[in-house]
């Protein structure tokens, strides 16, 4: 029995079509003084951020200041034990659950005007150890 071609791989002799969208249509080349873009050579359209934002075709980012908790002294990074194993630090639950609660407070507010527009939380963590502790933080309900 034949395998099937895989379907981004033509078979011989077939012609076919790769699209790819990207925010990024570059490469960086080289490094230090010497890092350059280099352009894809087959870009179709250069439609810049301010444009896409304007027209609704990316999100937009909303970053939320709070005066109650900038008041507040927190420690925003994780904290680690003597062997460098992180935790959440408390700073980071009560900014996690301040997004949360943010968030809920959007997906209400966007419910009532387009039941099919979804608002986006994004939480940047210092490094990749920390982004697990964030991910369990969620799926715990500790919010």
């Amino acid at each position: 029995m034949a395998k099937e071609p895989e379907p981004h791989r033509p078979t011989k002799g077939r012609r076919f079509v790769q699209v790819d969208f990207s925010a990024t249509p570059y490469n960086d080349v080289g490094s230090g003084k010497n890092k350059r873009k280099v352009f894809f050579p087959h870009i179709v359209t250069d439609f810049d951020l301010k444009s896409a934002m304007r027209a609704g075709l990316v999100k937009s980012l909303v970053l939320d200041r709070r005066k109650e908790i900038g008041a507040l002294p927190l420690e925003f990074k994780a904290e680690r034990d003597e062997s460098g194993n992180p935790a959440l630090s408390e700073g980071q639950r009560v900014m996690l659950r301040a997004g949360l609660a943010k968030l809920r407070k959007l997906e209400k507010d966007f419910a009532a005007i387009d039941p099919n527009r979804h608002p986006k939380m994004l939480v940047v963590c210092e490094d990749t150890t920390v982004s697990p502790l964030v991910a369990e933080f969620f799926a715990t309900k500790k919010a």
